[in-house]
């Protein structure tokens, strides 16, 4: 099943350089993949609603969500078995699309895939309590974030489905508990009286959520190499 679909819809690269490269900017540009999403949450966040304080507790609570999301996928990339991504599995002769070269991504296990475990995650659980606006991105998961990967070969299907799986997984089974933990906090009265600082603060956050944490994974890895060579 995963080579098949691998060949299937690889069958598409290579056969016109603006496809491929309009392809490879979908997968590699956090302004359609990250930055879309996020605008969507803040839409919710603002939004004009009789139950405004629990909308913005949701809110919070799939930001939450999603760190773990994050956390949880790179960790699972780093312990599991490597997995081979199928543009560099011999055998498959996959088309190497227009922009990419032979080494992308060779050093990153593909399974699962954090890209569908991210966002998979982020549009169950705004599923929960906005069902638009989870249709929205949940099909912005389907076509922006997972196709793509699928059609230059970036990850297996396999790879995908495991990540869509446990991502929505995660938001079914934390995103109750979270809120309502939240909701027992002082965080609403924090935004009230500290408007400032809060939404600083936010913004910070929803910028890191927008590029995947890349910011703070880039610090991390940074220390990592400091301590190791220390």
């Amino acid at each position: 099943m995963d080579q098949f679909t691998a060949q299937a819809l690889n069958q598409v690269v290579g056969q016109s350089v603006t496809f491929d490269l309009i392809a490879d900017f979908i997968q590699e540009s956090y302004l359609v993949k990250g930055l879309f999403a996020t605008l969507v949450l803040v839409c919710i966040l603002n939004a004009r609603v009789d139950d405004s304080p629990n909308r913005r507790t949701d809110v919070f609570t799939t930001l939450i969500v999603i760190f773990a999301a994050i956390f949880l996928g790179r960790v699972l990339q780093m312990i599991l078995p490597f997995s081979l991504r199928p543009l560099h599995t011999e055998g498959l002769d996959l088309e190497l699309a227009t922009g990419l070269t032979p080494d992308t991504l060779r050093n990153d296990s593909s399974f699962p895939s954090d890209h569908a475990l991210m966002f998979f995650a982020m549009a169950s659980s705004v599923l929960l309590y906005h069902r638009l606006a989870g249709i929205i991105l949940m099909t912005h998961a389907v076509v922006i974030i997972c196709l793509p990967r699928l059609v230059l070969g970036f990850h297996w299907f396999s790879d995908i489905v495991a990540g869509a799986a446990i991502g929505g997984l995660m938001a079914l089974l934390l995103h109750r508990q979270i809120a309502r933990w939240l909701s027992g906090t002082r965080l609403l009265d924090f935004q009230r009286s500290h408007p400032g600082v809060f939404h600083a603060l936010l913004f910070a956050l929803l910028c890191e959520t927008a590029t995947m944490y890349r910011g703070t994974r880039n610090i991390l890895s940074t220390l990592t190499d400091f301590l190791r060579l220390a």
